[in-house]
C-alpha cells in the first residue's frame, strides 16, 4: 500500500498535544520502491501557534492511507525544544505579500554587528524576495555595510516560507572601519528577480519611507 507517515508531538507528561499525517513520499510513492530501495522523505511539520514553550518528544508510525490505523510500532525520532518568540525589540512591520518582521536582537562583538530577524509569514509567499540591511552614517546618508541575500545566508528562500512559521535570520555586518559617531541601521526587502523594493507598513498602516525598516542607531566604541 501506499502508506502514509503520521509524527505524533508529546509533551513531558505523555499527552499528545499535535499530530500530522503526511504521504510517505509526496514524490515516489511506496508502490513504485524495487526492494532495498532507499528513499527519502522530507515533512514540514508546522507547529501551532499556542503551544506552550518547553520539551517535547517527536515520534512517527505508518499508517494505513484506508483506515487510519497505525501500521506496526511507533518509533521515537528524538527530544525537542519549543522556544519561545521573544526578540530583544518587537518591531511589527508589513511588508506586501503577508510578510510581517516580528523584532529583532542587536549586539556586537569581535568587530562586528550581530543582527537577527524572526520574520513570520502569514500566508503563502509567491516571490522570492532578498533581505537587504544597510547601515547608514546619519550625517552623511552613506551605506558603509550591507548584506542582500536570500534570507538565511541563501538558504531558505521566501516561497518556501510556510504560512505561520517564524523564520529566524542572522545577518553580521562588519564594523572595524567605521570612524563616524553614529549609523543608522534598517531592513527592508526586494524582488530576487527584478529589483524592486516591497512596501511596508507600521502596525497603524503607515507607509515607511524609502520601503525601509528602520532599526535602531549605532554608536561604535
Amino acid at each position: 500500500k501506499d502508506y502514509e507517515v503520521a509524527f505524533t508531538l508529546v509533551d513531558t507528561a505523555g499527552r499528545e498535544v499535535q499530530r500530522w499525517v503526511q504521504p510517505l513520499c509526496a514524490s515516489l510513492p511506496p508502490t513504485s520502491w524495487e526492494a532495498d530501495e532507499v528513499v527519502r522523505g522530507s515533512y514540514a511539520l508546522v507547529l501551532d501557534s499556542a503551544l506552550e514553550p518547553g520539551a517535547y518528544t517527536l515520534s512517527l508510525a505508518l499508517v494505513d492511507p484506508d483506515s487510519g490505523a497505525r501500521v506496526g510500532a511507533e518509533v521515537q525520532v528524538g527530544a525537542t525544544q519549543v522556544l519561545p518568540l521573544s526578540p530583544q525589540v518587537a518591531v511589527e512591520a508589513r511588508w506586501e505579500e503577508g510578510i510581517t518582521l516580528r523584532g529583532y536582537d542587536l549586539s556586537e562583538s569581535n568587530d562586528r554587528l550581530e543582527l537577527k530577524l524572526y520574520w513570520q509569514a502569514q500566508g503563502e509567499i509567491g516571490t522570492s524576495y532578498k533581505v537587504f540591511v544597510h547601515l547608514v552614517e546619519s550625517t552623511t546618508g552613506q551605506i558603509v555595510a550591507q548584506s542582500d541575500a536570500v534570507p538565511c545566508n541563501w538558504t531558505f528562500p521566501t516561497t518556501a516560507w510556510l504560512p505561520g512559521e517564524v523564520v529566524v535570520d542572522d545577518i553580521s555586518l562588519p564594523t572595524d572601519e567605521l570612524t563616524a559617531k553614529e549609523y543608522t541601521l534598517s531592513v527592508g526587502l526586494y524582488a530576487a528577480d527584478t529589483g524592486e523594493r516591497l512596501s511596508v507598513y507600521t502596525a497603524t498602516g503607515e507607509a515607511y519611507p524609502d520601503a525601509q525598516v528602520p532599526l535602531a542607531r549605532v554608536y561604535p566604541d
